[in-house]
């Protein structure tokens, strides 16, 4: 299996990941590897926000 982006779960513009239950070989990027991500609560707000404001100015 080779993946660039495993992806995260309910993300509205990406499908959730497949669960692959056995691979004789797995190659993948780490970019995150070494954190968690933060909580994606809120997110779309905030972006609606910085959004509205930008178009305010």
């Amino acid at each position: 299996m080779f993946s660039g982006d495993v992806g995260q779960p309910n993300t509205s513009i990406i499908e959730d990941p497949t669960l692959i239950k056995d691979a004789d070989y797995l190659f993948m990027e780490s970019t995150y590897g070494d954190r968690l991500h933060e909580d994606s609560a809120g997110k779309e707000e905030l972006l609606s926000k910085y959004v509205a404001e930008t178009f305010a100015r």
